[in-house]
């Protein structure tokens, strides 16, 4: 029945998405490039936390700079960057670069742009945070910043900072204005974009004059449609979906690995859970190589700092959790009074250890297999999968125990160790709030010394690891399916804004 039911939303998605279109349904059709993600924008404003890498993949958002497949920090919107002492910067802009509206992306655009990221996205704050921004003249951005050496282009990468046109709403898909080579013509939210070529496109135009792109998050739908031919790219395929494609004659596989620490973050308001000796016997209780094998199908290795999916601090990696200790997980827990009873589980004061863990996406398998882990060390565990939708609203009243999430570790350190530990920061999702952290912190974003920098990122990794607000198991893989009628696709350690550009050609079978 589930089978048939997936099925079913298969062929829906392909007769909705054809209807009234013109579209061939095909990925054969030349005149069009079809995508398919597990979710699309919840909105178009690109400050919003989870929506700027959908805007950036699909061709229409644009930043000054941008991290290549090697990792090297390459202009886009900038023409170039020139530093004058240690704590001022000037970026050259790329000229006759303008806004889909028609309107010239000068200073004064790009500082609204970054100012209004500054005001409106948590995430863009911890990449601007010490930076003052200013015109130097109409093609010249002046940047002052707090420290000496900061690491300016790298962190003007990132793609929460899309330069975009501040005087704009972002509530429709007329209320855009990016600078990208695609246009946003069609817009439902949580479901489909359709973008055309931007005429006035500063650089090399694309050749497929249209793209569709489309939202399916159940995992075996995503599968299969991929493997219905008519997706040119379908991204986020499951890892335990990889055998399927084996000896496919339409559809290859891109596996690349990817700079993003697979996370299990822990709601530390939650009464069992603000105990130190809990959360480290949740870490110790796991057995990550098993979980890759569950969760990854063995594509992935061990980490537990959330540094260490960075390719920058691989020495990160295995910092405190070196093995799997079920025996000094169990001591831990007994020594903060959760004993084991009859039945298996644990109990403290009559009530049971119990954790809810939340997860989504391709997270499913995974979820299961902690699951069996913790109930093995005497935890009633619970897994809910489920939409990001429904995460972020038990985050935002509280109600979670766990949750599954993956966020990019590449870049400036300072800024994403930021982001995840500071009180308040928008990857801290647990409430994590830790005066040594706190100063570790200040250190770090004062510290210009490359070697200094790099020994502080390792010290202040270790000491999180050991109060554990977070649990880091391994990198997430990134595998996409790929039409073998699309030609340019390139992989990238980054793929979740590296998707769509202007090499890609569809060759008609």
């Amino acid at each position: 029945m589930q089978k048939l039911f997936v099925l079913m939303s298969i062929w829906l998605i392909v007769l909705i998405s054809g209807c009234g279109s013109n579209e061939a349904g095909t990925a054969a059709n030349p005149q069009q490039l079809i995508v398919g993600d597990r979710s699309v924008a919840l909105s178009l404003d690109p400050t919003g936390s989870t929506d700027s890498n959908y805007l950036v993949k699909i061709g229409a958002g644009e930043m000054l700079f941008k991290v290549d497949a090697n990792g090297v920090v390459q202009p886009w919107l900038a023409t170039g960057v020139e530093q004058i002492d240690a704590t001022h910067w000037k970026i050259k802009l790329r000229d006759g670069v303008k806004f889909w509206s028609g309107k010239d992306v000068d200073a004064d655009a790009v500082v609204a742009s970054l100012e209004r990221s500054r005001k409106l996205d948590t995430k863009a704050q911890s990449y601007l945070n010490g930076m003052n921004i200013s015109k130097v003249d109409a093609d010249t951005v002046g940047i002052a910043t707090a420290i000496a050496n900061m690491t300016v282009p790298l962190n003007l990468s990132n793609f929460q900072l899309i330069i975009h046109n501040a005087e704009k709403s972002y509530k429709s898909a007329e209320a855009t204005d990016f600078t990208g080579m695609y246009r946003i013509q069609e817009y439902i939210p949580n479901q489909k974009m359709v973008l055309t070529i931007n005429e006035n496109y500063w650089g090399t135009k694309p050749v497929i004059p249209r793209v569709v792109y489309e939202q399916i998050t159940d995992d075996q739908a995503r599968t299969l449609a991929a493997l219905s031919g008519r997706y040119h790219i379908m991204l986020n395929i499951p890892t335990a979906s990889i055998k399927q494609f084996e000896d496919n004659k339409t559809v290859s596989l891109v596996s690349q690995p990817t700079d993003s620490a697979q996370t299990i973050y822990l709601n530390l308001r939650q009464p069992q859970l603000q105990d130190r000796r809990v959360r480290q016997a949740l870490s110790w209780g796991l057995d990550r190589d098993k979980l890759i094998l569950f969760g990854a199908e063995g594509h992935s290795s061990p980490i537990t700092t959330w540094i260490g999916a960075s390719p920058q601090y691989s020495d990160a990696r295995n910092l405190y959790y070196d093995k799997y200790d079920l025996a000094k997980a169990g001591a831990l827990l007994d020594e903060a009074g959760w004993l084991s009873a009859s039945d298996g589980f644990r109990y403290k004061e009559g009530q049971p250890l119990t954790v809810r863990l939340m997860t989504w996406g391709t997270e499913k398998l995974l979820g299961e297999a902690i699951q069996a882990q913790w109930t093995a060390l005497g935890i009633k565990a619970e897994v809910a999968h489920g939409s990001y939708n429904q995460i972020m609203t038990a985050r935002d009243t509280g109600d979670w125990d766990a949750s599954i999430e993956a966020w990019s570790t590449f870049g400036n350190a300072a800024a994403l160790l930021n982001a995840q530990y500071a009180p308040g920061a928008s990857g801290n999702y647990g409430g994590f709030n830790d005066e040594k952290t706190i100063a570790l912190l200040e250190q770090l974003s004062k510290t210009s010394n490359k070697e200094e920098h790099h020994a502080l990122v390792l010290q202040l990794s270790k000491h999180v690891a050991e109060q554990s607000p977070a649990i880091y198991l391994f990198p997430r893989p990134g595998v996409t399916a790929i039409s073998r009628s699309l030609q340019g696709f390139a992989p990238h350690f980054r793929q979740i804004e590296n998707v769509v550009t202007a090499d890609l050609r569809i060759t008609e079978s």
